[in-house]
C-alpha cells in the first residue's frame, strides 16, 4: 500500500509539472 501511495504522489507531481510546462509554453507561444 505504501508503494502505491508513493506512485500516486509521483504521478500527481509529474502531472503538476506537465501542466506547469504547458502553461509556460502557452504563454511563450501567445
Amino acid at each position: 500500500e505504501r508503494e502505491d501511495k508513493m506512485d500516486v504522489n509521483i504521478l500527481i507531481k509529474l502531472g503538476c509539472r506537465m501542466t506547469g510546462v504547458r502553461e509556460k509554453t502557452a504563454k511563450l507561444s501567445s
